[in-house]
């Protein structure tokens, strides 16, 4: 047998176009089988991660409100807050402005808070005092009513207004 006669065989083999075909369809559907496969892995640890991630976000508003909270509760219940106290001298006004300070940065959600005692004078957290007619000033008119319907209703549960991009 000589080098053609050998050749002649292997490419004459009626299996191999068959076999060779097959192959190719079974790696082409493995492959499709692990695409789908992994792009469904994939999908679902996305959902998973942006759900966890929203529960972390829901938590630190939570925390954060919790903190407003407890400022409130502070300054609710310290003598210094209160509208007696403030009326006696105008250095109390100083000492209260100097004592509000500390709960300027007490929650990432807002930069500023102020107090109001049902006079024209709002004690802001940085330290300053401001008309209630400048404060009002920079809100939209809806927002300005939904926030002197607060004020107007004091013994009511607190709440959180969302007002332009401020929270109160």
């Amino acid at each position: 047998m000589n080098k053609n006669d050998k050749n002649k065989s292997r490419s004459h083999n009626p299996y191999l176009l068959p076999f060779l075909s097959l192959a190719a369809i079974c790696c082409a559907i493995l492959c499709i089988v692990l695409y789908l496969f992994f792009y469904i892995n994939a999908r679902e640890t996305r959902k998973a991660n942006q759900a966890s991630r929203l529960e972390l976000v829901m938590n630190d508003f939570s925390n954060q409100l919790a903190l407003f909270e407890k400022a409130s509760l502070r300054i609710s219940i310290s003598s210094q807050y209160q509208p007696y106290y403030l009326e006696r001298n105008k250095y109390n006004e100083m000492l209260l402005l100097n004592d509000f300070e500390q709960y300027r940065y007490c929650s990432s959600i807002t930069e500023t808070l102020f107090l109001y005692h049902g006079s024209d004078t709002v004690f802001l957290s940085t330290g300053n005092t401001t008309s209630l007619k400048a404060l009002l000033s920079d809100l939209k008119s809806e927002d300005t009513a939904l926030l002197m319907e607060s004020f107007d209703n004091p013994l009511s549960e607190h709440s959180l207004l969302s007002l332009g991009d401020n929270l109160y």
